[in-house]
């Protein structure tokens, strides 16, 4: 038992586990001068971070949504579904929070949400339009590009959905 002590892995002096094996601490020292020790690596921080975490996404939302429902091609679509405004904006904004990698308790289906719309290229075309903008207005540059990607793709996805079940 008096061994196990020194094979306690960054809490020992002189001996220091690595890699599962017991080496000594200036071997450790020489090999790994540079490297950073676990509580010095930081990740890179999740875009749900980077755009403000729920109030980046809800002033975002807010805005776009706005848009959309004054526009003459999907204003109509989102007027005649979403009566609750409030309550449809807290909802999108957990689904937005999954996808960019933050906190959600969004759950639900979203496909099949739109496949009984009556929506086509126009209506995507249109929304991707105004999702860009909105991100490029209330977003950093790289951060806007990274959401319009993360949309563009989701979009392309439920397009085929859509487009399948029309068939």
């Amino acid at each position: 038992m008096g061994n196990e002590q020194a094979m306690t892995p960054f809490l020992c002096s002189k001996r220091r586990i690595v890699c599962g094996r017991s080496v000594s601490y200036s071997s450790v020292k020489e090999t790994t001068e540079n490297a950073p020790w676990p509580q010095q690596m930081s990740q890179k921080p999740s875009l749900y971070e980077r755009i403000g975490k729920q109030q980046g996404i809800a002033t975002l939302l807010r805005h776009f949504y706005a848009d959309a429902r004054q526009h003459a091609v999907i204003g109509p679509v989102f007027n005649s579904r979403i009566k609750d405004w409030p309550a449809h904006l807290l909802k999108i904004g957990q689904f937005w929070a999954r996808v960019t990698g933050g906190p959600s308790a969004y759950e639900g289906q979203m496909p099949l949400r739109h496949l009984d719309l009556g929506i086509d290229d126009p209506h995507f075309a249109t929304w991707f339009q105004l999702w860009d903008a909105n991100c490029q207005c209330y977003l950093r540059a790289s951060e806007a590009k990274e959401m319009s990607r993360l949309a563009h793709e989701i979009g392309k996805r439920l397009k085929t959905i859509v487009k399948g079940s029309k068939k």
